[in-house]
């Protein structure tokens, strides 16, 4: 837990359990994914997970290369490199600013903070932002290896409005939220105009004793909420590890990444293993950008982003499946990615109020591919369908409660 000048911060509902440190493998090609890291605190630009395979500067997209401000890493150890960088515009960030590390595929955004209070260098309560940002794209660690990764480094419902109105990010995670005060419906805006806009945000649904359908933005229904499983792909229920209760992830999701992973450890070169639902949003938010690039790819696509409310446009649209109008809007995509996630067991009524449709695992992601090329048909899910759609009215209903409907 993180407390601010203004107001709690609850990381990632239970955030990650750091460990043992572990050899990194070998990098990986890059492409034109983008994955935002909502509401960090900080994030090590020095990390090498977030370095391009070839030292090069990453290929930014278009709409962005006239306005952001390059930040090159010095040369040296890295206590001299991080010496430079405090010396430079990352040491010195102005509120408003999207910055690029070259030689990196990480972009940062610093948005509004509390009054009085300076953005802080990247650097600063690093651990958890490195760790969620390496989830996401790290080329070793990472559900999309090639991807770029936007963070953006504020709690403030300003964040999610810049995020909204960047057309070239292709979806987002959080596994940070505010506690249950006056400032509920806070991000709620910013959130809903990004998933009506073409875009889907997945957030943490929580571990611990707080579950974030309590937390703003992870209660909006506009949100995916992602949970935690273990390696069958059973949920982390209490009495799961009975010796450590705090990490239950027991909670009501939509689908799940796996509770435990390898993550990128802040101020060294290594990775830690870690645990906790805030690394299984930025897993899944990732999986389903490198879906999207491999789907891309397949079809003809020369760009990234929404266009036209589409998150691809075909040149070779499969004559069958989601593409067969040669676009995918959010939506689409996002009833492939449910109905692709993998139960644990036979699906049952109720089972979707503890593990939502399943776990969207590697496997997963493949037959999503399959299903958006017209390989495969979209499985039924009708049960799970319903449950959801309780899930959603309810989450709606919450919204309502709390006056959140102002958020339009």
């Amino acid at each position: 837990m993180k407390a601010s000048r203004r107001r709690l911060v609850l990381i990632g509902a239970g955030g990650l359990l750091l460990g043992v440190a572990v050899p990194a493998p070998a990098a990986k090609s890059q492409s034109r994914a983008v994955v935002a890291v909502v509401a960090e605190s900080g994030v090590d630009v020095l990390q090498p997970e977030f370095r391009t395979t070839d030292g090069r500067d990453a290929e930014l997209p278009a709409a962005i290369r006239g306005r952001v401000v390059r930040v090159a890493l010095p040369p040296g150890d890295r206590d001299a490199k991080a010496a430079a960088l405090k010396r430079g515009p990352l040491g010195h960030p102005v509120v408003g600013t999207l910055y690029y590390v070259s030689g990196t595929r990480l972009l940062l955004y610093f948005g509004q903070r509390e009054a009085g209070v300076p953005a802080a260098p990247p650097w600063v309560g690093a651990d958890h932002g490195t760790g969620t940002a390496s989830v996401a794209g790290g080329r070793t660690v990472g559900a999309a290896p090639n991807a770029l990764v936007v963070v953006l480094i504020s709690y403030q419902e300003p964040a999610w409005a810049w995020l909204a109105e960047q057309s070239w990010i292709d979806v987002s995670s959080s596994s940070t939220f505010e506690l249950p005060t006056a400032l509920l419906c806070d991000s709620y805006t910013g959130m809903r105009t990004f998933r009506q806009l073409g875009h889907l945000p997945f957030v943490a649904a929580g571990n611990g004793f707080f579950d974030s359908t309590v937390l703003s933005p992870g209660n909006s229904p506009d949100a995916v909420r992602v949970g935690g499983v273990l390696p069958d792909g059973s949920s982390f229920l209490p009495g799961a590890d009975a010796s450590d209760p705090l990490f239950w992830s027991g909670r009501a999701y939509d689908t799940a990444g796996a509770m435990t992973m390898r993550i990128a450890k802040a101020g060294t070169d290594g990775l830690v293993t870690a645990s906790g639902t805030s690394g299984s949003s930025p897993m899944v938010a990732g999986r389903v950008a490198h879906v999207l690039s491999t789907v891309r790819r397949a079809v003809g696509d020369t760009g990234s982003g929404v266009r036209a409310g589409a998150l691809v446009i075909a040149q070779r649209a499969p004559r069958v499946g989601p593409l067969a109008d040669g676009r995918l809007d959010a939506e689409e995509l996002l009833e492939v990615v449910l109905a692709a996630s993998r139960p644990k067991g036979t699906a049952a009524p109720g089972r979707y109020a503890i593990e939502g449709y399943g776990w969207f695992n590697l496997e997963a992601a493949k037959d999503a591919v399959a299903i958006l090329l017209g390989q495969r048909t979209l499985p039924s899910r009708l049960e799970d369908d319903l449950a959801y759609d309780t899930a959603i009215q309810a989450r709606a209903g919450l919204a309502t409660a709390k006056l959140c409907q102002r958020a339009k």
